[in-house]
């Protein structure tokens, strides 16, 4: 029996004494002996200013206010700008603090919650501005105490129930604990024993003698006695260092009770990641402590902690591989009904949140014998944070339970439950919770889709297996669709898949969750378990044909188990619109791809192989609308140079493109792909880390030879082109994010492209944002075809004025942004990549970029081995450090090739396995060529139509407010999105009969 608890709701644990008490005289409003530093003012009795230059800063600073070392606390405050939206706010109190950026003109609330160091007992609070240009204000400045409320899980020992507590950061899965310290803007872990490290933001801030100590143990309670730990028996740490500027290294050290010998296992001394392994003769140890200190002259910063480490195989008569917990923290805020000094200061609570979804109180007095009783909370089916109040003797506590996008249950159609399973459908566009409950049977509704001809659509039946029984080998059939007057939709274009679940261990960002996430999709042509009690949902892709007859079309799936117990067919329909989405998208798509790693994935050795395998890659890309830089990588242009050493001016090259142009026509008649990268030779190039300086072999720019070499070679390379009427599908991407550093060489490059290549487009990644790199190009009169910024970067402004000049935009997306922008995430609500395409409508976009789709192995992490993309849903930078989970990695490897190796080191040829998200970025590009498709109906028919007719076509243009208001304002429930896609394809339908 597996006791896995993965509740949707924290579960508080907490020993507080009801005496606590804090004095709040010193904060009191109006601001009462706050005193300012650098230009200021106080604009009225409850606001306080800054004002910027942009070189300096300046604070409003309160008077000490008592505080109790190593106690909870939670900082609010409310801050706005009059005149700009950028600017570095730190607020805090004494040693902790936290960074913010204004909004303009809307006052923002914000809070985050700390623990105090340890020997401090009074600090001022403090709002500031650093280094900034514009005029701030702030109001509502508040420390209010708290309790840190933690996540319990109960397991049977020994006949008793057992419970065991952890935080935010702290999972154990498979035998294997784990602490994955992200901060988030708080610094509250269940393991911090200690501190006198400055906290800011998202790291500690290590100087002279500053520590943190973390003393890890798991020890379960029983009866509300602590009982003996789970042994640990090896562990390994890692530390992330993002700021390095002292000249003394940062210690890292272990010990077995943190107070007699430590023991150094390494040191800090520069940025990135640092691994380390706790010598195995600690071993077993029922506890662990690991400080990490400075010394006279440190001066780093870390912005992770992480321990790993596996567990004795047995506690009592549990398996410790079957104890599956992922722990949170919440806080919670109270008030004293009693004065100070009563009785209650000698009374202990205990507060746990049990499976039920109750909080268990525990009370108890010395001499008293421990009394337990339940209290409800009312849990929400749909998303977002809200108070709840319950009180336990003379103290009310108030909590803020917030139910994760991951775990709202307020969607989905019921269709029908049983002893054998639980039944239910929703859109594609959502990612279903193992653990979510089947909706209430009142919420009923067809399982009927709609699609263009030449489009794909999908949805997702859930089979729920009871609680207590698993549901073993399911597997599914199909049938034909048949539509009107005998035309059907063959079973060939039909995928019947499955949703497959990969544990997220480190969250990507304040919107991510440890826990199961749904991803890669794999087909359902082998038998698969669902677990008791759990979610399972089985994917159906139509692929509608181009020449699809319009009309409604109805067919069957069957799924079974292999002993019969469970076996249900189920009806569904598709109602195919009257019109085709185009062969060819009208928005531009680059996603990088590594022919390489694939085929050592699917252990393809020869070149028939690896041609076999790639030819599977680029049909996935083509199914799902999207072209990849170099869709010809085993048939590369072939260049000779001939340099002339006498006559530099007679230098030359022979270029064959015999092999190229065969190929590339061949897979951009079969795939559609909309364009392509072309090699940039003799450019130099290189990103913001480092670069190459413009060269032919030895010869440099100002020499005779590369003069000659260059003209020679783009003059050829631009007339092929023209020729194969490619030029326009062709691209230069030679250069990727430029730093300020890179301005003046990159305007120098393109100067020179444009110089040999005139009419090659030119296209650059960039951070927008910075006008200097606009101002270095029209310094010298050149100028990109193609700008492809960051999407949180990009400037409507700047972009509207180059726009107007006849440039294109692209964006792009990927290890940054994080939220609350769109991303690419796994650990993210799947309509985000769907919505940015529809940001990218808004803002006349035209194409979208993503820098990899099969990152699957990072060697730094994997260094006796590779990565398996399944179990480890991670993308690490090459510096060893987290991108995020699933950055790089839209498409996966069959199941059978998961690592190198596998199938006895044979080729693998199953097709590449996709994922929601490559499913939603391929609903955005339909989505977007619909809108498209609106537009130039609109073109040559709007004239025909009445004034009131042809403005309501023009509104469905227009992306309302209720899909996406702003960059970072947009929906993730989808059914505004799919309401709007609809009333498109209808209209568009009206337009096309008329």
């Amino acid at each position: 029996m597996k006791f896995c608890f993965t509740l949707p709701l924290s579960i508080l644990f907490a020993f507080v004494s009801v005496s606590a008490s804090f004095s709040a005289e010193s904060q009191a409003f109006p601001f009462k002996g706050w005193t300012p530093s650098g230009s200021d003012r106080q604009t009225s009795p409850v606001v306080l200013e800054l004002v910027g230059d942009g070189k300096s800063s300046s604070n409003w600073q309160s008077k000490p206010i008592p505080v109790k070392p190593g106690e909870f606390y939670r900082f609010d405050v409310s801050f706005r700008s009059s005149d700009t939206d950028q600017g570095c706010l730190p607020c805090g109190i004494g040693p902790i603090g936290r960074d913010y950026r204004p909004k303009k003109g809307a006052w923002t609330d914000e809070s985050f919650c700390f623990r105090m160091n340890d020997g401090v007992s009074e600090v001022p609070l403090r709002v500031g501005q650093w280094e900034s240009k514009g005029t701030y204000q702030y109001r509502n400045v508040t420390l209010t105490p708290i309790v840190p409320v933690m996540k319990g899980f109960e397991f049977p020992s020994d006949g008793k129930k057992a419970t065991l507590v952890l935080g935010d950061d702290e999972t154990i899965t498979k035998g294997v604990y784990r602490f994955s310290g992200r901060f988030g803007g708080n610094n509250i872990h269940r393991p911090l024993e200690f501190s006198n490290a400055t906290f800011n933001s998202m790291r500690w801030c290590f100087g002279n003698e500053s520590q943190v100590v973390y003393r890890f143990n798991l020890q379960p309670r029983i009866d509300g006695s602590p009982k003996e730990s789970i042994p640990f028996d090896e562990g390994a740490v890692r530390v992330g260092v993002c700021y390095y500027a002292g000249s003394e290294p940062g210690i890292v050290e272990v010990s077995r009770d943190g107070q007699t010998r430590w023991t150094e296992i390494g040191k800090l001394d520069k940025t990135g990641v640092h691994d380390f392994i706790v010598p195995q003769i600690a071993f077993p140890l029922s506890e662990l402590f690991l400080r990490i200190r400075g010394v006279s002259d440190s001066n780093f910063q870390v912005d992770a902690v992480d321990l790993k480490a596996a567990l004795a195989e047995r506690y009592g008569a549990l398996d410790v591989k079957e104890l599956n917990a992922v722990g949170e923290t919440i806080p919670a805020t109270y008030t004293d009904a009693a004065p100070t000094g009563t009785d209650a200061t000698e009374k202990q609570v205990e507060l746990v949140l049990t499976s039920g979804g109750g909080i268990r109180v525990s009370e108890s007095s010395p001499g008293t014998e421990l009394r337990e009783h339940l209290i409800s909370l009312t849990h929400s089916a749909s998303p977002g944070k809200r108070e709840q109040q319950f009180r336990v003797g003379d103290r009310t506590y108030t909590i803020t339970v917030e139910t994760h996008p991951l775990h709202r249950h307020d969607y989905g159609y019921f269709v029908d439950s049983s002893e054998a399973a639980s039944l239910w459908w929703a859109e594609a566009d959502w990612k279903i919770s193992r653990t979510r409950p089947a909706p209430e049977k009142s919420d009923v509704k067809p399982i009927e889709i709609q699609a263009a001809k030449n489009d794909t659509e999908a949805f997702q039946f859930v089979v729920r297996a009871p609680d207590g029984k698993a549901i073993r080998g399911l597997t599914g059939t199909l049938t034909e669709l048949k539509g009107p007057g005998g035309a059907t939709i063959p079973v060939e274009k039909i995928e019947l898949l499955y949703a497959y679940y990969h544990f997220v261990s480190i969250r990507t960002d304040g919107t991510g969750l440890i826990d199961f996430w749904p991803d890669a999709l794999p087909p359902l042509d082998k038998p698969i378990d669902i677990e008791a009690g759990r979610n399972q949902p089985i994917w159906i892709n139509v692929k509608v044909p181009a020449d699809a007859v319009a009309g409604e079309y109805r067919g069957f799936f069957r799924l079974r188990s292999a002993d019969g117990s469970f076996d249900r067919e189920t009806p569904y329909a598709v109602r195919v619109w009257d019109f085709s989405l185009p062969e060819e998208n009208h928005l531009d798509t680059a996603y990088g791809f590594s022919p390489e790693l694939a085929a050592r994935y699917h252990n393809a050795k020869t070149e028939e192989d690896r041609r076999r395998v790639l030819e599977s890659y680029l049909q996935c890309f083509a199914d799902h609308r999207l072209s990849i830089y170099n869709p010809a990588p085993y048939d590369p242009i072939v260049v000779k140079w001939l340099p002339d050493e006498k006559e530099g001016e007679k230098s030359r090259c022979e270029i064959d493109f015999s092999r190229y142009e065969a190929e590339m026509s061949r897979v951009l008649a079969k795939f559609h792909f909309t364009n392509f990268t072309v090699p940039g030779h003799g450019l130099g190039g290189g990103t913001f880390q480092s670069r190459s300086g413009p060269s032919i072999g030895k010869y440099g720019p100002d020499t005779p030879q590369y003069k000659a070499m260059m003209a020679d070679y783009y003059a050829k390379l631009v007339g092929f082109l023209k020729e194969k009427h490619w030029l326009d599908k062709s691209y230069v991407y030679w250069f990727d994010e430029p730093g300020k550093h890179d301005y003046d060489f990159v305007a120098e490059g393109l100067k020179r492209l444009r110089h040999y290549a005139p009419g090659l487009p030119r296209m650059m990644t960039l951070m927008m944002r910075d006008r200097a790199f606009f101002d270095a190009m029209e310094k010298i009169g050149v100028t990109l075809d193609i700008w492809c910024p960051v999407s949180s970067s990009y400037d409507e402004e700047l972009a509207k004025e180059r726009m107007e000049k006849g440039e294109r935009f692209w964006w792009y997306v990927c290890t940054g942004p994080k939220a609350p922008y769109c991303t690419l995430f796994i650990d993210h609500p799947a309509t985000e990549l769907r919505i940015w395409h529809w940001q990218a409508w808004q803002r006349g976009i035209v194409g979208s970029l993503i820098w990899q789709s099969n990152y699957w192995n990072s060697p730094p992490n994997y260094p006796n081995g590779f990565q398996n993309p399944y179990d480890d849903p991670m993308g690490y930078s090459g510096e060893n450090t987290y991108w995020g989970n699933g950055d790089g990695r839209f498409l996966y490897p069959p199941l059978a090739a998961a690592v190198p190796g596998l199938n006895e080191d044979k080729p693998m040829f199953e097709k590449p396995v996709s994922s929601i998200r490559l499913a939603m970025l391929r609903e955005g590009v339909e989505d977007y060529e619909m809108f498209h498709l609106l537009r130039e109906l609109l073109k040559t028919k709007g004239a025909t139509l009445a004034d009131v007719d042809r403005k309501a076509a023009e509104s469905l243009l227009v992306v309302p407010d209720s899909v996406t208001k702003s960059m970072t304002e947009f929906t993730i429930d989808p059914r505004p999105l799919l309401d709007r896609r609809r009333a498109v394809g209808a209209m568009i339908e009206t337009l096309i009969g008329r």
